[in-house]
């Protein structure tokens, strides 16, 4: 019985670079590109950190939209009271 291996390469440069980039959120992928990288012309590394400035982006995105919705200032440690409008009292009639 003999059995046939085949050895597993590894991808081109830009094969590897094309799989990462269409397998990564749209949302990074399209920082990516505004950015001006692209598989083509662009280091992996350059597309690397491209990715890394998107994932550190959308955490402060949804920081500061989680601190806006409990309406709390992590940074003071403080929580924020709504504004209200005093109430004018009564007027005496004379």
């Amino acid at each position: 019985m003999s059995f046939y291996y085949k050895m597993v390469r590894a991808p081109d440069r830009y094969t590897f670079k094309s799989q990462l980039m269409m397998n990564m959120p749209l949302a990074m992928f399209n920082f990516i590109i505004n950015k001006g990288c692209s598989a083509e012309h662009s280091l992996t590394e350059t597309i690397l950190h491209y990715a890394k400035q998107a994932e550190e982006n959308d955490r402060q995105s949804k920081q500061l939209t989680d601190r806006r919705r409990t309406g709390t200032n992590a940074r003071l440690g403080r929580t924020t009271k709504p504004l209200t409008v005093p109430t004018p009292s009564p007027c005496p009639h004379t």
